[in-house]
C-alpha cells in the first residue's frame, strides 16, 4: 500500500504537504512517494522537486489510487479509513499533528537539504522575517497587520543582540513596517539585511539563527521548527491567516512564545 502527495505553492507549503503525508505513511506503515507525473505546470513544484527527489519513484503508476482531498482546518477527516488503500493526497495539510511524532526523522531529512550557511557566525544572530507577497491589504484571506506584533517582539530581545532581517521583498517590508524598522534601528547596533538569497538559501540560514521572530508564513514556521539550537527563542504571531481558518492545528511550535497580532 502506498501514499503519494502532490506538491504545489511555495516552499513552506510544500514542506507541510510532504511531511504531513510522510508522517501518515509512517503511522500506517505504508510506502511514501512524491511523483513528478503529478506536478503539472506548477513552477514552484518543479523548481523544488530536486530537493525531495530521494522520495521519488519514477515507475509508480496511479491506477486504482483513491484521491484524498483535505477538508476544513487543513485536516483529513477519518484518516484511518484509508490505511489499507493506495491514496494520492491533494491539499495543504498544515497540521503539526500529522508529523510531529517523527520530528527527529524530519529534522534529519531537512538539515541534509538545507545544509549550507552563507553567513559567517549565523548562529550568533536573531532572525526577524517579514512576509510581503500575498500578505497585502487587498488579500482579505491572508492579510494581517503585524506592526504591533513586531513592536512587541522587539521588546523581548535584549539590545545587545545581533539582528539579521529576512524578507521576500525587503524594499516593500520597509514600507509596510516603517515603524518597526525605526524601532529596530534605534535599539540595535548590529543589524544585517539579507536581500540576495533564494528561498532555499534563506531557509538554510534562518534555521541556524540563535533566535527567530516569525512572520505569518509557513516558510518562517519551518525555519523555526527545524532550528537546532537547544535554547532557541522562537516568537510567533497568534494567527497566520485572517478569517475562520487560522491554522490553529499547525501553528504552535513547541516552547515558542506566542504574541497577539
Amino acid at each position: 500500500m502506498t501514499y503519494t502527495t502532490v506538491l504545489h505553492a511555495g516552499l513552506g507549503n510544500q514542506l507541510f504537504q510532504l511531511f504531513s503525508i510522510y508522517g501518515l505513511a509512517k503511522k500506517h506503515n505504508k510506502s511514501f512517494y512524491i511523483s513528478s507525473k503529478l506536478y503539472g505546470g506548477n513552477k514552484h513544484a518543479n523548481s523544488y522537486f530536486h530537493l525531495f527527489n530521494h522520495f521519488h519513484n519514477p515507475y509508480l503508476t496511479f491506477t486504482g489510487f483513491i484521491r484524498i482531498n483535505e477538508e476544513e482546518e487543513f485536516e483529513i477527516q477519518n484518516i484511518d479509513q484509508y490505511k489499507d488503500l493506495d491514496c494520492v493526497f491533494f491539499g495543504f495539510f498544515q497540521n503539526i499533528n500529522y508529523f510531529h511524532d517523527y520530528y527527529f526523522d524530519i529534522n534529519k531529512h531537512l538539515l541534509k537539504i538545507f545544509n549550507k550557511s552563507l553567513i559567517h557566525n549565523i548562529d550568533e544572530y536573531t532572525a526577524i522575517h517579514f512576509r510581503t507577497g500575498d500578505n497585502t491589504p487587498c488579500n482579505k484571506k491572508h492579510y494581517i497587520n503585524l506592526n504591533n506584533y513586531y513592536l512587541n517582539a522587539i521588546d523581548h530581545i535584549p539590545d545587545t543582540e545581533k539582528i539579521i532581517l529576512f524578507s521576500d521583498n525587503m524594499t516593500q517590508a520597509r514600507i509596510e513596517y516603517e515603524i518597526v524598522f525605526k524601532k529596530l534601528e534605534n535599539k540595535f547596533k548590529d543589524i544585517k539585511e539579507i536581500t540576495d538569497m533564494n528561498e532555499v538559501q534563506t531557509l538554510s540560514n534562518m534555521c541556524r539563527c540563535k533566535s527567530i521572530v516569525m512572520s505569518n508564513s509557513t516558510f518562517a514556521w519551518w525555519a523555526s521548527y527545524i532550528n537546532h539550537h537547544k535554547k532557541t527563542l522562537i516568537i510567533q504571531p497568534s494567527k497566520l491567516l485572517n478569517g475562520p481558518n487560522e491554522h490553529k492545528s499547525m501553528q504552535k511550535i513547541p516552547s515558542s512564545i506566542v504574541l497577539n497580532v
